[in-house]
């Protein structure tokens, strides 16, 4: 579904790319989720897995687009360069916006790394993926936003995705 479809009043997991994609600037509808969600509208949530994730991508982009490094093995480049990672910060301001965003962040659990694995049997889903689902359903959240295509096999989730993706976020 279009994430500009969602309702006012729903929970909703979000993924990491959406925030990738507000925090690049690659998408207005991202922007006006958050928007939504920091004014309440919204019942949003992730996991702390996710927000790691976030933090690890955008030093990355960081480091790129600064010049600091070049593409190709930005975590070799960096972790052969730690000067270069005490010098970034932006990335660490946009990942603390996180929760003023209205975004709930639940912690990884035991129970929702072993849920994970059969997850991960049942429908050949990557780590991070299995673990947010299993997390969506000790929440019982059904409803996800992310532009993650992997997900779509999954019956019981409802999928509400941008449309105006206007670019692609670097692969770190």
């Amino acid at each position: 579904m279009r994430l500009e479809e969602l309702p006012s009043g729903e929970r909703v997991f979000v993924d990491a790319n959406i925030f990738m994609y507000h925090f690049s600037r690659l998408s207005a509808e991202c922007r006006a989720f958050f928007t939504r969600c920091e004014a309440g509208h919204i019942a949003a949530f992730t996991g702390v897995h996710i927000v790691l994730d976030v933090a690890h991508r955008l030093m990355m982009l960081e480091a790129l687009h600064k010049g600091l490094i070049s593409r190709g093995q930005p975590v070799k480049k960096l972790k052969q360069r730690p000067e270069i990672i005490r010098g970034l910060e932006d990335y660490n301001t946009a990942v603390q916006q996180i929760p003023w965003m209205g975004i709930k962040i639940r912690p990884l659990t035991s129970p929702v790394i072993q849920e994970s694995e059969r997850i991960r049997r049942q429908y050949g889903l990557l780590t991070n993926d299995s673990i947010l689902v299993a997390m969506m359903r000790r929440m019982t959240l059904t409803q996800i936003v992310t532009y993650d295509s992997a997900l779509t096999n999954i019956p019981d989730l409802t999928i509400y995705q941008p449309q105006d993706i206007s670019g692609v976020v670097e692969s770190v």
